[in-house]
């Protein structure tokens, strides 16, 4: 037989490997949406003139604030 005539072997996964990098991956994820939601109540608690010291008003702050944890 010539090399032609083989199907090639399936290739292996490593389950172990795969669940290690979801978990990492689910971690890293929930690690961003802590991160998030402590900035935006931090941002919700500024008083109005730290807010226009940096640009936003207390209507943009209120609707970045106001945002699910997991929306950018």
């Amino acid at each position: 037989m010539t090399a032609g005539n083989f199907a090639p072997l399936p290739r292996k996964t490593n389950r172990g490997s795969t669940l290690s990098s979801l978990a990492v991956r689910l971690f890293d994820a929930i690690g961003t949406w802590n991160e998030r939601a402590a900035q935006r109540r931090a941002l919700a608690a500024l008083s109005d003139q730290v807010l226009h010291d940096v640009g936003m008003s207390r209507f943009d702050a209120e609707a970045e604030a106001d945002k699910p944890f997991w929306r950018k």
